[in-house]
């Protein structure tokens, strides 16, 4: 009897064994969620007193190269809202004019996508992002109001669309027909897609998902307590992902200051923790402090110090490059280097003869090249204005590059100058 009671203990623990590693079969996994890997975890301290060192281009990059975009009735465009660089194209979003634009590595024109084909057999509601499968020269748009995405060639030709089981505001493309999609809470507090969650509690309340191609997410990361939230009462940023140069997807959200990355299977790395002076730091228990609830946007109204977002992070060599907001300045880029622990304004950065004594970065960087060069914008009237007050000065003229030389014969409405920016190694 005694062997017997023995076995079946001996079967109970087993099972509970299976059950368990069941339960807890993926590395990284607590109660269902996916948890960043943290083992790798760096630190960036970021105080912005301490960026007002000025210093010239030329002691920051080894060369600028300005590039204008071609300008036709059917290339013109507002603003780079999104940039990705395959090895043929620059890809342009502008939400403005709806459309997506490929321009070669000449800043030639070659072709537009928008949703305005009607032979289409359905097109996208909004256009706020996209993401691309160089492997197939394929566009991926992630439609924010419904659960498609809609797939375009590189020719801007209308291919087809796919269903996914979860609605995402942004989504990006990992490889072996993998994707990353990220939701907000107000997405969240919509209750949108609850037949498929009904199954899935855990996947529902987390931030960011992965998934195949069936659509349906299979992992799902970031967690948060949506009862602590009402609608409309935390402000969003431009992007979430940005392109790493190692295979890899840097990711980000507002109201967090880690800055993850994502491999190309969906593993998430908790990869920088930036740290902020206290006077312009969230207080710490602003996302899960139910005494906020409705009171979050009105808080960062009343003390505009506050970055509430890193954005446009980008990492090349031991450099990395990011955007800190706040109600004071949306648009504080700054240049770190990991080693040395140099921080840099880059508004701080002073043109030079490197630079043609012209401007050297727009509002934010769109993206960076595995040739070590970042790449912002310029719009055509802002470069207009610096040649205005540099004057006639035929020496100038004489010394900036054909291209520049080309540009400058049109007017101020030409579509924006791409300024690719390499770094010193």
């Amino acid at each position: 009897m005694k062997n017997y009671q023995r076995s079946a203990l001996a079967v109970l623990l087993i099972c509970i064994i299976i059950q368990a590693c069941k339960q807890n079969s993926s590395k990284g996994m607590l109660n269902g969620t996916y948890i960043a890997d943290t083992s790798m975890l760096q630190t960036i301290k970021i105080d912005p007193a301490l960026a007002a060192e000025e210093v010239l281009s030329s002691s920051v990059f080894d060369s600028i190269l300005y590039l204008p975009l071609e300008t036709t009735s059917q290339s013109m465009f507002s603003e780079v809202s999104q940039l990705e660089v395959t090895k043929d194209f620059y890809i342009i979003l502008d939400v403005a004019t709806k459309s997506i634009l490929f321009f070669n590595k000449e800043g030639k024109f070659h072709s537009k996508i928008t949703n305005d084909n009607k032979n289409n057999e359905v097109t996208f509601s909004k256009l706020h992002g996209f993401t691309v499968d160089e492997n197939k020269n394929e566009i991926i748009i992630n439609d924010v109001y419904s659960n498609k995405e809609y797939v375009y060639d590189f020719e801007g030709k209308y291919l087809r669309f796919t269903n996914r089981s979860v609605r995402s505001e942004s989504c990006t493309y990992l490889g072996n027909d993998r994707f990353i999609a990220s939701r907000s809470v107000d997405l969240m507090l919509y209750k949108a897609d609850t037949v498929f969650f009904s199954n899935n509690k855990d996947a529902e309340f987390s931030r960011v998902i992965t998934y195949g191609e069936s659509g349906s997410p299979d992992r799902w990361y970031l967690p948060v307590d949506t009862s602590v939230f009402e609608l409309n009462e935390l402000y969003n940023v431009d992007q979430n992902f940005f392109t790493g140069l190692n295979g890899g997807t840097f990711f980000s959200l507002p109201y967090d200051y880690r800055i993850y990355e994502i491999d190309s299977v969906g593993q998430f790395k908790n990869n920088f923790k930036l740290i902020l002076p206290e006077e312009l730091s969230l207080p710490s228990d602003f996302m899960y402090n139910d005494n906020y609830k409705h009171k979050r946007i009105k808080f960062l109204d009343n003390n505009k110090e506050i970055v509430y977002a890193i954005t446009d992070f980008y990492q090349i060599g031991d450099q990395a490059i990011f955007r800190s907001v706040s109600g004071n300045d949306l648009y504080a880029n700054y240049l770190y280097h990991l080693k040395t622990k140099r921080l840099l304004k880059v508004d701080h950065i002073i043109s030079d003869k490197l630079s043609y004594k012209l401007p050297i970065f727009g509002k934010r960087v769109h993206s960076a090249t595995k040739e070590h060069a970042l790449i912002s914008s310029l719009d055509a009237a802002q470069l207009f204005r610096v040649k205005v007050f540099i004057g006639a000065d035929p020496e100038w003229e004489q010394q900036i590059p054909e291209k520049l030389k080309i540009f400058y014969r049109g007017n101020n409405l030409q579509n924006p100058v791409l300024v690719m920016l390499y770094l010193k190694k």
